[in-house]
């Protein structure tokens, strides 16, 4: 919605700035932990903060190549306005 924001965050991080966003009156809104790959560790987490008050915070996962190595449907729905090719 209109005024919230995302940050990007290098992982590991149990909870991405979530002591911070309290200070902005902010509130978190969802977060997204991105994976290279299935089984790998997190190597960024995205945080959407919002002026309004979440009832819970949505907590997601993002995982960029398969065990194939190809883009996952999930990644290339998410980066398609950003690529003309995705293979």
């Amino acid at each position: 919605g209109g005024g919230d924001g995302v940050l990007g965050s290098p992982s590991p991080c149990s909870s991405p700035c979530e002591g911070n966003i309290g200070t902005t009156g902010l509130s978190l809104v969802r977060t997204a932990k991105v994976y290279s790959k299935p089984g790998a560790l997190a190597t960024r987490i995205l945080v959407e903060a919002g002026k309004t008050t979440a009832k819970s915070t949505e907590d997601e996962s993002i995982i960029i190549q398969d065990q194939n190595q190809q883009y996952t449907e999930q990644y290339q729905a998410l980066t398609k306005d950003y690529y003309l090719f995705m293979d």
